[in-house]
């Protein structure tokens, strides 16, 4: 697929995980969130990938499913490190939604 319809995938993929994420849907949140990481994956390492890694740990999270959560952050915190993302630029690619999550 051309890079537009990849990247147009992946934010609307990202937006629906968001959505569901917030409605308490998190199954759904997480199903949308794996499209979007494999979207942005296509990109190779950016922090768009990472903040997508960290919105599916947060619905992992509230499932109860901590292990995978855990790995999905270790993920988005070696995609950061990749790419040289600033520390003070870290905790809003960790959690995008603040305090909704």
């Amino acid at each position: 697929a051309p890079i537009a319809e990849d990247e147009v995938a992946a934010v609307v993929a990202e937006t629906s995980g968001i959505a569901a994420l917030l409605r308490g849907d998190q199954v759904t949140a997480i199903e949308a969130l794996d499209v979007a990481v494999e979207r942005w994956q296509r990109f190779g390492s950016t922090a768009w990938l990472a903040r997508a890694a960290c919105l599916r740990a947060a619905a992992l999270r509230a499932t109860g499913d901590r292990a995978r959560a855990a790995a999905s952050i270790g993920r988005a915190r070696a995609t950061m490190d990749a790419v040289g993302t600033p520390a003070r630029a870290r905790a809003t690619i960790e959690r995008p939604l603040g305090d909704l999550t």
